[in-house]
């Protein structure tokens, strides 16, 4: 069972390149086979293993805790999505951690070989609109070209962080070609979140190489920020409508920012009606407020596009999720989920000077970003593609990890 597990894992580059929301299946079917595999052989890890992970599960239990509070329907369908993919992650986290080093080496080598052909086969498909503009229409019945491109590459930028890392002491030169071939992709793509990730990553890992202390505490400042002035900064911005007064025109064209503003208001109005302990898990995805035709006229008057308006479903809901991090943790956790987030964010990120640390801060950074403004932060997917970057840093770059 030791042998399936990874070697299910050897999927990752097809799965990267072709089928990116097959990444949770991946990772469900490596992980059931590693967990049989710790079962038959009865081995888990001591409890001193578990310290440093004591205030991410201090953030899961108040996680759990707020399924019983969510305003959400399905709250508790998605904590059992979220709960056995971080079993499993436990599970190919520790095997991996009791392999001999000849072992660990082999599969670190046949992983690492997967991952590279996975990133440059999406990498080429990347910038398809400017040598396939046809593709889309072509295939439409077939695959989803823009959306799974764009999820490609928006965890490609979180994962190169760690390739480079993983490379660049034996190919150096070559490393950073790959590096900055991903930027140019990531520039050229449609992804707007691969793009932004993949620049607060080369910021952090700038940081990183000036001191790993400073990139640390600097990421911990912004995210604290960030918590504290999200809802001022989302009230002041639509309420002076600094979208159309500041936002630079290509921004007005490509990035929607009006529709954005009155997104981040309504959320940021909610919040304040449950501050403390939130809405709950999953809350805000596709939240339906009880002042829906108020905030809908507000909308109006500060000219959000009336298609949007009228293409929002009935029940009327707000948007598919709340399109930021900040205001997602805020909405569903409330302060006190804010607090345990930012705690455990303190105690995973690296501390030690050293040129895995610098590409790790990256990475984290990038990691980040990718969540920052595109997605909703519990699909099954994007679940699966964080994992599965944690286990990527640990098989490739931790040596004697346990």
């Amino acid at each position: 069972m030791t042998s399936i597990s990874f070697a299910l894992l050897l999927l990752i580059g097809p799965f990267l390149a072709f089928a990116i929301k097959g990444l949770s299946a991946l990772l469900s079917l490596a992980g059931l086979a590693a967990l049989i595999s710790l079962l038959v052989q009865r081995k888990w890890p001591e409890k001193q293993a578990w310290r440093r992970f004591l205030w991410p599960l201090a953030l899961l239990a108040w996680m759990i805790a707020s399924v019983s509070w969510s305003v959400h329907p399905d709250a508790l369908e998605s904590l059992l999505k979220l709960l056995p993919a971080l079993v499993f992650y436990a599970a190919l986290s520790f095997q991996f951690g009791q392999f001999e080093a000849d072992d660990k080496a082999r599969w670190r080598k046949r992983y690492g070989l997967s991952l590279m052909a996975g990133v440059l086969v999406a990498l080429a498909l990347g910038p398809w609109p400017f040598y396939a503009p046809g593709l889309e229409h072509a295939m439409r019945d077939i695959l989803e070209i823009p959306r799974q491109v764009n999820r490609s590459i928006g965890i490609i930028a979180v994962l190169i962080f760690i390739l480079i890392a993983y490379l660049k002491p034996h190919y150096p030169r070559q490393s950073m070609v790959l590096l900055a071939a991903t930027v140019v992709v990531a520039m050229l793509s449609q992804s707007q979140s691969a793009a932004l990730s993949i620049i607060i990553g080369l910021l952090a890992v700038g940081l990183a190489h000036i001191s790993v202390a400073l990139c640390r505490r600097l990421i911990l400042l912004s995210f604290a920020a960030s918590l504290v002035l999200a809802v001022p900064l989302a009230t002041a911005a639509f309420e002076q409508n600094w979208t159309q007064k500041y936002a630079p025109e290509v921004v007005k064209k490509s990035a929607s920012p009006t529709i954005r503003s009155w997104i981040y208001y309504v959320y940021a109005q909610e919040i304040k009606q449950r501050p403390l302990i939130g809405h709950g898990l999953q809350s805000a995805k596709g939240f339906s407020p009880n002042g829906m035709d108020d905030y809908v006229q507000q909308g109006l008057d500060n000219d959000v596009p009336k298609m949007f308006i009228k293409s929002l479903k009935k029940p009327a809901t707000i948007a598919a999720h709340a399109h930021s991090l900040f205001l997602q943790i805020l909405f569903e956790l409330g302060v006190i989920g804010a607090i345990l987030a930012f705690m455990a964010l303190r105690q995973l990120l690296p501390k030690t000077e050293s040129h895995i640390s610098k590409w790790v801060l990256g990475t984290w950074a990038a990691g980040l970003g990718t969540t920052m403004f595109s997605y909703h932060l519990w699909q099954s997917w994007l679940i699966a593609a964080l994992l599965l970057a944690a286990l990527t840093r640990q098989i490739l770059l931790d040596k004697d990890a346990a």
